[in-house]
């Protein structure tokens, strides 16, 4: 191999280490090593300067995971800079276009957490439908998850198939927390609509598969909404890194 594609493969895994971590992270150390394994990957990627689909992939994926390690630790600041730095430098050295970038943009939509943000999300999702099932789904399921936690219940309604049959369509190129996921907001759903058991029913499904995947963080908030909605659902808000 030359040595662009042993840097290449040297980044992917330091990536793959790096969303474990943030999927099983118990505190700021574990958070703190993902970004810095994100970073150096990131560094890896550019300077390996080789333009494939997969490598643009990867290195969009990376700049994703290095803005949430530093969202998680609670440098929201750092964040919002690290995904637009980010996004500038795969554009400007690597090719990547405005499609390719879309996981930035949801990221830095669902962290300032306002409504014409999700919006946009939702009627940008349609330009890459076809193209990419698994982009299309993930900013419905961000616009639904907005629309639960403002209690916007009639729109949820109105667009939870179209989230359902966005996710089935996806759902081979979904990772298992993407599929945690949507159970939970699932159950979040079905218990605001009236159906408590039925939705609690998906919540422990989804708490089932959390803990066997030791996503501890989505453990904690499936449980949140468990005790929640036994407390008669004072909030029920589920927002997501």
């Amino acid at each position: 191999m030359s040595g662009a594609e042993t840097a290449v493969r040297v980044a992917a895994l330091e990536s793959f280490l790096a969303d474990v971590l943030i999927a099983v992270a118990k505190g700021g150390e574990d958070l703190r090593a993902a970004e810095d394994l994100s970073s150096h990957a990131l560094e890896r990627l550019v300077a390996a300067n080789l333009s494939t689909a997969r490598n643009k992939s990867l290195a969009v994926h990376t700049a994703l995971l290095n803005g949430i390690a530093y969202k998680a630790i609670g440098d929201v600041d750092a964040a919002f800079i690290a995904l637009e730095r980010h996004g500038s430098a795969l554009k400007s050295q690597l090719g990547v276009g405005w499609l390719e970038l879309a996981p930035l943009r949801r990221q830095s939509v669902l962290m300032s957490q306002t409504e014409a943000g999700f919006v946009a999300l939702a009627n940008e999702s349609t330009a890459y439908r076809e193209l990419r099932p698994a982009e299309y789904y993930a900013n419905l399921k961000r616009f639904f998850e907005f629309l639960l936690n403002r209690r916007k219940l009639s729109l949820a309604s109105s667009i939870f198939p179209i989230v359902r049959d966005a996710y089935i369509r996806a759902f081979s190129h979904l990772s298992p927390l993407g599929h945690v996921s949507f159970l939970k907001n699932s159950g979040q759903f079905v218990i605001l609509d009236g159906y408590p058991r039925k939705g609690t029913a998906l919540l422990y499904q989804a708490l089932r598969a959390a803990s066997q995947f030791q996503m501890h963080g989505q453990v904690r908030q499936i449980n949140r909404l468990l005790n929640e909605a036994q407390d008669g659902l004072p909030t029920l808000e589920a927002f997501l890194i």
